[in-house]
Parts: C-alpha cells; sequence; structure tokens
C-alpha cells in the first residue's frame, strides 16, 4: 500500500477546483498526486499529468458551459500530448468526470440511475461479443465522464412524461438483437449458457430504468455511441 504524505495545494488549483474543497497527497513511492473532496471522490494522477491539466488543459477544471466528453476530446486532439493514448483518453475522461461532479453536487439518484442505465447497455453489447475485447474495456472506464455529463443536462431538462410506444420499440429491437445472437452462438463456444440468462436479464433492468423520456433519449444516445465505435 502507498503511503502519501500531505503537500500544500496551489492557489491557482485551490481557485480552480472551487466549490468542493480539495485536499492533495504525494506518494512518497511514485511521483503521484492523489487528490480527494469531502464526498469522498478521490482521483490518482501522474504528477506530470497533474501540472499538465492545470497549465493546458482548463476545459477539464472549469465546467461553466459544460460539453460532452467525446465532443470537448476530440476538439483538443491535436494537442494531447498527455492523453493521446487509449489509456491516456481513459485519465482524461477520469478527470472530466471528477471535476464536472463537484460542480453539479447531490443528485445522487440521478447519478446512480444514469450510471446503472449505462453499465447495463454496455455490459449487453459486450456479452454479445462475448469476450468484450479493448473497445468495451475502455469504454467502461469512461463511463463517469458520460454519466456525469448526462446529468448536467438532466437538470437543465424539465420533468419528462415517458413515451412508453418509443420506449417499447426499444426493448423489442434489444431483445429481437438478443434473440438473433443466441441463434448464432457458434462463434462464442464456452458463453452460451452465461449469456442465455445474462442478457435477457439486462433487458428487463434496462426496461426498469427508464421511467421518463429524459432516459429513453439518453438510453438511446448511449447505445447508438456503442454500435458506431464497436
Amino acid at each position: 500500500m502507498n503511503k502519501f504524505r500531505s503537500v500544500t495545494l496551489p492557489l491557482c488549483c485551490i481557485l480552480s477546483l472551487a466549490p468542493a474543497r480539495q485536499t492533495m497527497a504525494q506518494s512518497k513511492s511514485r511521483a503521484d498526486i492523489l487528490l480527494t473532496n469531502a464526498s469522498g471522490d478521490s482521483l490518482l494522477l501522474p504528477a506530470s499529468y497533474y501540472q499538465a491539466v492545470l497549465k493546458h488543459y482548463p476545459e477539464l477544471i472549469h465546467h461553466a458551459k459544460p460539453q460532452a466528453p467525446d465532443q470537448l476530446y476530440f476538439s483538443r486532439s491535436s494537442a494531447l500530448l498527455f492523453f493521446d493514448s487509449e489509456a491516456g483518453k481513459d485519465l482524461y475522461y477520469d478527470v472530466y468526470a471528477y471535476f464536472l461532479k463537484q460542480s453539479q453536487p447531490g443528485k445522487a439518484a440521478i447519478r446512480k440511475k444514469l450510471d446503472s442505465l449505462f453499465r447495463h447497455i454496455h455490459t449487453l453489447y459486450a456479452q454479445l461479443k462475448c469476450s468484450g475485447g479493448q473497445y468495451y474495456v475502455h469504454r467502461e472506464n469512461r463511463i463517469p465522464a458520460y454519466v456525469e455529463y448526462a446529468v448536467h443536462k438532466y437538470s437543465r431538462s424539465p420533468e419528462q412524461s415517458i413515451d412508453n410506444a418509443a420506449k417499447q420499440r426499444l426493448i423489442a429491437s434489444l431483445r429481437q438483437l438478443v434473440n438473433d445472437e443466441l441463434e448464432i452462438d457458434d462463434d462464442v463456444v464456452g458463453c452460451e449458457a452465461e449469456r442465455k440468462q445474462t442478457l435477457p436479464a439486462l433487458i428487463v433492468s434496462i426496461d426498469s430504468l427508464i421511467t421518463e423520456n429524459f432516459y429513453l433519449q439518453e438510453a438511446l444516445s448511449f447505445l447508438e455511441a456503442t454500435k458506431k465505435g464497436d
């Protein structure tokens, strides 16, 4: 286990991280920075990345007008010296989620529901591939960023009813997708039995989480983005 010693947080960073109170610690054994806050969230960054975020990536800290994480990342793609690999992109999304969450405290129920919805959709598509693959590993790592941006959008959306016809079309399409896949399981020997149990259960869970048009639209958007990147 790494031991951390407290270090003074630079004034520029204290101002940047408002309103949540931050604590920073540095590993004795590695050049890592551990950021924590009163809400219990934490973020471990290599020291070089921490300095780079402060100096070169203010969009990850200041969220007066949040952009979608994918849009933000690709708008900076020509200048992402520290975040240009898939692992680096994961870290970029981690930093994005950590600071955006602090700018919209509370909302635990909405955040939990969106996180469950996105993870169920993600797991459904990953299991359709049986072993998943690196694409799904990285996409799962980035779910907190997608959740925080969705929370931001929810806070600006009026309470909505549910378009049950549109919801049922989505659920029916997922069931058809799963049924079609289970009929051609020859290429995924070894996970057929598990998939026959888990995939229908995931659809039931997705159905139960879509209670407003907002969640329906977020499900559709996340689903389409997942398919597009696969």
